[in-house]
């Protein structure tokens, strides 16, 4: 990995998800750019009032017809989704904070949900009903797009996906968990578990029903949330392996599968098989020789390498510990939490500020 560094990104953070916008996306971008590299704009094209508005339906399900979002009108999607475009050309600084303006895509809520970015401003939003329909227009384009699925394990047809229809240079890799909960298998026991009114989570859409069907398919982290704390810790956070952090770069990445995503602290992953990083794709047989280096911020449970969805090797940490020895100079991780306060447009109350300070009698703060 010496050829790359390590950036961090939010890749599913929903603006315009509300009638009314709050914060302003001004706002997110510079509260992600205080604690991000890099950030990728999901504009929400969907809204539980369209049908009121002359929209059209999203998600349906013949056995149980309750449809309960549908497209924003023409020219909400336009206007709302140009001020997106111009927030991301406006904070978008290669080497300090670099955006992507993209926007969510459902569909008629049959081949599940994705995340359509693009590499440049001035592309439109595709306003299809069906997935090959929407990778036929996306290749047509003029500017760059990609298009990420997530919580893929909801039931098929019914906001979950189904791999049949796929197209790896327009989905090089999936999101696998975010405050949904995990679409990493269906024996997960985080699982798909907080939003019970898009169901729980079956099989036949995870992460790993697609690599069973020998699609190259990396796998990233995300909050999918709206607006409030993007990237936040606990529900999300990508890792993307690149030489700089310029748009460029970062899409050289994403293309080439070099991703991972983390739901807390930012593990660093080092992880090669016969010398290849990660998302590479390399001829089948014989022995491997498999690196892995693991650098975290807290305890260190266990490392579990999976072949065919199994676990073949497992290095636990337990009994590796050293006590420090009398008079020894250490180095130590110390946690700070607060409370954020409601999410954007949840109560009525006005904005928590925090503010805290941290002491040291003897040694010093190296980070």
């Amino acid at each position: 990995m010496d050829a790359y560094r390590v950036f961090w990104g939010e890749t599913h953070d929903n603006t315009y998800q509300f009638a009314q916008q709050r914060p302003p996306i001004d706002a997110v971008m510079e509260e992600a750019a205080k604690h991000l590299d890099f950030y990728a704009a999901a504009y929400y094209t969907a809204c539980a009032e369209a049908f009121e508005e002359g929209g059209h339906p999203v998600e349906s399900d013949a056995e149980q017809p309750l449809i309960l979002e549908g497209w924003k009108p023409a020219e909400r999607l336009e206007r709302e989704g140009g001020e997106v475009q111009e927030a991301c050309r406006a904070h978008n600084s290669p080497g300090e904070f670099v955006t992507f303006p993209g926007y969510e895509w459902q569909g008629d809520g049959s081949d599940g949900d994705h995340n359509v970015f693009h590499r440049t401003e001035e592309a439109p939003i595709v306003r299809v009903d069906r997935l090959a329909q929407l990778y036929q227009r996306l290749r047509g384009l003029d500017v760059e797009a990609l298009a990420i699925p997530h919580h893929t394990a909801y039931r098929a047809g019914v906001r979950g996906r189904e791999w049949t229809v796929f197209d790896e240079a327009l989905s090089p890799f999936t999101e696998i968990f975010s405050v949904h909960g995990c679409s990493e298998t269906d024996e997960e026991w985080v699982g798909l578990r907080r939003n019970n009114h898009m169901g729980p989570g079956v099989g036949g859409g995870t992460w790993q029903d697609a690599l069973d069907r020998g699609l190259h398919l990396g796998a990233v982290c995300s909050t999918d949330m709206w607006g409030g704390m993007p990237g936040r810790f606990g529900d999300g956070r990508m890792a993307c392996l690149a030489e700089e952090l310029t748009r460029g770069a970062l899409w050289g990445a994403f293309r080439a599968r070099r991703v991972y995503g983390v739901t807390g602290d930012r593990i660093l992953l080092d992880f090669t098989v016969d010398g290849a990083v990660m998302g590479s794709i390399i001829e089948c047989g014989g022995r491997r020789r498999v690196h892995v280096r693991v650098r975290g911020s807290d305890a260190l449970d266990r490392i579990e390498l999976l072949r065919n969805a199994r676990v073949v090797a497992t290095h636990c940490h337990q009994g590796s510990w050293r006590m420090p020895r009398p008079g020894e100079r250490c180095r130590y991780k110390l946690r700070v939490e607060a409370g954020w306060g409601p999410r954007p447009n949840e109560f009525d109350v006005p904005p928590r500020a925090w503010s805290g300070r941290l002491e040291l009698d003897a040694g010093r703060f190296t980070g």
